[in-house]
């Protein structure tokens, strides 16, 4: 049963098989919801601007405009809104350069179930979700 207090999760992936599973595993959690999916950059603007989420799990290479450039134009207008991305690539500057964009989490796309759950909900509560070592496993990561 969904609370008033459940965290509201936006889903951005352009592969439909993934952008499902991520779906499903995070409705799968009695304190998350998932409020919209896109599968665009421009598709993550207008569903955050009507969903209202707490957190978007942000693929970096959504098409037509990149998952950088959507987060800066949704952080214009909804500054509230926390990143959790979602990614393929495990380079380093691709870690900096999200963290620069707004990002507070960041995932490599080999992660399992609990940890996409964990990252969430930990940069939820205003913490940051980030890999440890570019080839590491992803920790939580307190920066204070």
């Amino acid at each position: 049963m969904r609370t008033p207090a459940s965290i509201r999760v936006m889903v951005v992936d352009d592969h439909p098989v993934v952008r499902e599973g991520l779906a499903r595993i995070i409705d799968g959690e009695a304190d998350m919801d998932v409020v919209g999916e896109a599968d665009d950059g421009p598709g993550a603007v207008a569903g955050c601007a009507t969903a209202k989420p707490d957190i978007v799990v942000m693929d970096v290479s959504a098409p037509e405009q990149g998952g950088l450039e959507a987060m800066a134009t949704i952080r214009g207008t909804q500054p509230d809104v926390q990143f959790v991305v979602f990614s393929v690539h495990k380079g380093e500057d691709d870690v900096n350069r999200a963290c620069q964009a707004g990002a507070s989490g960041y995932l490599f796309k080999v992660v399992r179930p609990d940890e996409l759950v964990a990252a969430i909900r930990s940069v939820a509560g205003g913490g940051r979700y980030l890999p440890i070592t570019v080839d590491g496993p992803s920790r939580s990561h307190d920066p204070r």
